[in-house]
C-alpha cells in the first residue's frame, strides 16, 4: 500500500468484555478498503505497541484520517463515541455509518443497548446510514460508499477555480429545480454531452435525492408547499449564477418561472409555455379555446381519431357529485398542479364505499397535494383505455423532430386510487399495441406522431422538449397531457435507445445538433417498489434480494440509490432485452 494513499479510520466495538464482537466486520471493512488501491485502513488492533494511553493513539489517528468509517452493532463504548465526536468535530471529514441488523432484517434498535440506541438517535440527526446483515452486504455497501466519496472529492477538486478555473472554463451553469430520479438521468446526460464543461446546481425538498452526487452545488428547501419568494431568494444566492433553469418538478409555485425570466434567467422551455402546461386547468382551457378558433386543426384531430377527455373545474364536493352524474359511471379528481398523480383519485358510482364517502375521501386527499396556495381542482372523465403511448417532439430553431414512441402502462388498480400517486407498471420500446395487426399499430402510431407534431407547430409554437401522453382504446385515441421534460414513462429508453430521451433533452438544452434517428434495441422495464409496510429497519438490498435471483444475460436489475424510502417508492428497475419488444415484456 502506498504511503500517499487516503487513510480510512475504522471504528467499532472489538469484542472486549461482554460486548458484541465485530471483528469479522472490521476485517471485511479493512479488506474492502485496501482492495480499492487508493485507500488504506487504520484499525486499532494493527497499531504498534506504545506506552501512551489509548486515547492519545486513536484520537490523533482519527484527526489525521481522510475518511471515517463507523460500524455499529448492539453495543457502543466511550472510545467509539469519542472517535465519532472527533471525526465530526472542528475539522469534519466524510463519515460513513453502517448499522448491523439481525438475520430477519429487523430494526437495529430492537437489539441495541440503551447507550447504543441513544448513540444511533444522535447519528440519525447528523448523518444517513446504511444497514447490512451479512459480511458481503457490508462489503458491497462500503465499497459503493467509498467510491462515491472518492468521486465527489475528485469532482470537487476540478470544479474549484483554484484547481481548474472552473468558473471561466464552464460552458453553462444549469439549475435543476428538482433532483429526483428524472433529475439524475438528466444530470448524467448533461455531464456526458458537455464533456463535464457544465456546472450543475440543484434544489429539492430533502438533502439526499438521487441526483445529489451529480451536482456541483445543492440547496435544500424542505417546507412544502414551496413559496415563490422563498425559491427566488434561494436561486438569487446561487454562485455561480445559473444561466439556464430546468424544472424537473411539475409541482412548483404559480408565477415562479415568469418571475425568474423577468429577472434575466433563461427558463427552458419559455415561462409562458411552462405556465400553460404546468397548470391542468390552464392547459385544458387553452387547448380547448385553440381548437375552437382553429376548426381546421380540430378536423384533422377528428380524422386521426384523437379526442380530449371531457373535464370541468370543481371547487367543492357538490360540484364533484354533479360532475359524476354528468360524466357517467366514473371520473378522476385531480389537483390543478401536482407531480406523479399526487392528489388524484378515481371516483365511481359503484365505489366499494358509498358515493358520498368516496367523494369526501378524494376531496380530503386532494388538499395535501395543492401547491402555492392554489385551491383549484378539476374532474376528467374516466377513459377505460387498453394501453398508453408516450410521444416526444423536440422543437429547436423552427425544426420539429418526433422521437421514437414508447408504450407504457400505469398501475392496473386505478380503481383503488385515492389521493395518488400512480405508479408505472411497465415501459416498453418499440410499442407493441397487443392484439392489433401491424397495419393497425402503424396507423395509430402515425396518427399520434402527426397529432403531436401538429400541436407543437400550431399551438405551442415555441422551442422546447414536449412529451405527449395518449390513451389508446381500439382505434380511438385520447390526448391526456403534455409535459416539458423527459418523463418516467420513457425511462425504458435509457436501456433501449441510443441516444435516450434524456440524452436528446441534454443535447437540446446544451444547444447541440439533434439526431434525426435513434438506434433501438427492443427492451422492457418495470419498477420494483418499496413495500407498503416493509417493517422497521428493512433496507434496500434486503427488499430487492428476491429479484436479484432473476439476473441472466438478457435481464438485469438496476437499483436506484436513495437514502430515504417511502411506501411505494421505486427501489430498482428490472430491465429485459430480446429480439422483439413482446419477448422483452
Amino acid at each position: 500500500m502506498q504511503e500517499n494513499s487516503l487513510i480510512v479510520f475504522v471504528s467499532s466495538t472489538t469484542g472486549e468484555a461482554h460486548l458484541e464482537a465485530l471483528d469479522k466486520e472490521r476485517d471485511a471493512a479493512k479488506t474492502t478498503i485496501e482492495e480499492l488501491g487508493l485507500t488504506r485502513a487504520w484499525v486499532w488492533e494493527e497499531g504498534a505497541a506504545t506506552a501512551s494511553p489509548p486515547p492519545d493513539v486513536y484520537l490523533p489517528a482519527v484527526r489525521n484520517s481522510d475518511i471515517f468509517i463507523l460500524i455499529l452493532g448492539k453495543d457502543v463504548t466511550k472510545a467509539v463515541t469519542d472517535e465519532y465526536n472527533t471525526a465530526s468535530g472542528d475539522s469534519p471529514k466524510p463519515i460513513l455509518v453502517f448499522v448491523k441488523l439481525d438475520q430477519q432484517g429487523q430494526a437495529p434498535e430492537s437489539r441495541m443497548s440503551s447507550a447504543a440506541k441513544d448513540f444511533l438517535a444522535k447519528i440519525k440527526k447528523e448523518h444517513s446510514y446504511k444497514t447490512f446483515i451479512t459480511l458481503e452486504e457490508l462489503k458491497f455497501e462500503l465499497k459503493k460508499a467509498l467510491c462515491n466519496e472518492l468521486s465527489k472529492a475528485c469532482r470537487a477538486f476540478w470544479r474549484t477555480p483554484a484547481s481548474r478555473k472552473q468558473s471561466e472554463g464552464a460552458d453553462d451553469t444549469i439549475l435543476l429545480i428538482g433532483a429526483g430520479e428524472l433529475g439524475l438521468e438528466i444530470a448524467r446526460s448533461l455531464r456526458k454531452y458537455s464533456g463535464n464543461r457544465v456546472v450543475l446546481e440543484g434544489i429539492d425538498r430533502y438533502n439526499t435525492p438521487p441526483a445529489r452526487d451529480e451536482l456541483h452545488s445543492f440547496v435544500v428547501v424542505p417546507e412544502l408547499p414551496w413559496k415563490e419568494d422563498q425559491l427566488l431568494n434561494e436561486i438569487s444566492q446561487l454562485k455561480p449564477r445559473p444561466n439556464k433553469i430546468l424544472p424537473e418538478l411539475m409541482a412548483t409555485p404559480p408565477g415562479l418561472f415568469k418571475a425568474l425570466q423577468t429577472r434575466g434567467y433563461t427558463v427552458i422551455p419559455h415561462a409562458d409555455i411552462l405556465e400553460r402546461l404546468l397548470h391542468r386547468i390552464t392547459y385544458r382551457r387553452d387547448l380547448d379555446d385553440f381548437l375552437m378558433r382553429r376548426p381546421d386543426i380540430q378536423t384533422k384531430l377528428t380524422n386521426y381519431g384523437v379526442q380530449l377527455p371531457r373535464w370541468q373545474p370543481v371547487s367543492n364536493e357538490t360540484e364533484i357529485d354533479n360532475a359524476l352524474n354528468d360524466f357517467g359511471q366514473a371520473l378522476f379528481l385531480k389537483p390543478a398542479v401536482t407531480d406523479l398523480g399526487l392528489g388524484q383519485s378515481y371516483i365511481t358510482t359503484g365505489h366499494v364505499i358509498n358515493r358520498k364517502d368516496a367523494i369526501s375521501d378524494a376531496w380530503s386527499a386532494l388538499s395535501g397535494a395543492r401547491y402555492g396556495g392554489r385551491q383549484e381542482a378539476l374532474v376528467e372523465e374516466y377513459v377505460d383505455f387498453e394501453t398508453e403511448i408516450y410521444q416526444v417532439v423536440v422543437r429547436t430553431s423552427g425544426q420539429d423532430i418526433a422521437l421514437d414512441p414508447v408504450e407504457y402502462r400505469r398501475q392496473a388498480s386505478l380503481r383503488d386510487l385515492i389521493g395518488g400517486p400512480w405508479q408505472l407498471e411497465y415501459s416498453v420500446q418499440p410499442p407493441i399495441l397487443k392484439g392489433k395487426a401491424d397495419h393497425e399499430r402503424d396507423m395509430l402510431l402515425t396518427h399520434i406522431r402527426e397529432t403531436s407534431l401538429l400541436l407543437v407547430h400550431e399551438w405551442i409554437a415555441s422551442d422546447g422538449f414536449f412529451g405527449f401522453e395518449y390513451f389508446v382504446k381500439g382505434s380511438d385515441l385520447w390526448l391526456n397531457k403534455i409535459t416539458f421534460r423527459p418523463d418516467i414513462n420513457g425511462i425504458v429508453t435509457v436501456f433501449s435507445a441510443r441516444p435516450s430521451i434524456f440524452d436528446i433533452y441534454a443535447k437540446f438544452v446544451l444547444g447541440h445538433a439533434l439526431p434525426v434517428r435513434t438506434s433501438i434495441t427492443p427492451a422492457a422495464c418495470c419498477p420494483k417498489l418499496w413495500p407498503d409496510n416493509p417493517g422497521a429497519g428493512v433496507h434496500h438490498r434486503f427488499v430487492i434480494k428476491d429479484i436479484d435471483q432473476i439476473r441472466c444475460p438478457d435481464v438485469e436489475v438496476f437499483p436506484i440509490d436513495k437514502h430515504e424510502m417511502n411506501p411505494r417508492d421505486r427501489v430498482a428497475f428490472i430491465v429485459a432485452w430480446a429480439d422483439s419488444a413482446s419477448e422483452a415484456l
